[in-house]
């Protein structure tokens, strides 16, 4: 079996776990809310089930896009981009809904929040720095 070169490595394969997590915490939690608007639209019908996991989608895969290609302020960036996905779904929460989506949206809230923090560990601001 041959030695890899560490140089050869691609940054993909160097990022670190935090960084690999709050991507995949972002996407997933956009998705799952996604999925549960659908499944609402076809049993529930009514038009407007679906702008705003939309607008999650989007917010995630800009926040994705952030960690990737590492801006020089990526974490105030992706602060703003996980953050607000907080919000609303801390109205949803404090909204006229059922009580499952409330339960839903404040685990999605929370695991908002935990991407952020994993940004923000050592590794991971090493990482997006640009100094590992």
């Amino acid at each position: 079996m041959t030695e890899e070169d560490p140089k050869q490595l691609t940054a993909m394969t160097r990022r670190p776990l935090e960084v690999w997590l709050a991507m995949g915490v972002n996407a997933g939690a956009a998705l799952v809310f996604l999925l549960v608007a659908i499944v609402r639209q076809i049993t529930e019908g009514g038009s407007g089930l679906l702008p705003v996991p939309i607008y999650l989608l989007v917010l995630a895969v800009v926040a994705v896009a952030l960690l990737i290609w590492r801006p020089r302020n990526v974490q105030l960036l992706f602060g703003i981009a996980a953050v607000l996905p907080v919000l609303l779904h801390l109205l949803v929460v404090m909204g006229n809904q059922v009580w499952w989506l409330r339960t839903l949206s404040g685990v999605l809230a929370a695991a908002y929040l935990y991407s952020v923090v994993l940004v923000n560990t050592k590794p991971a601001r090493m990482h997006l720095a640009g100094r590992a």
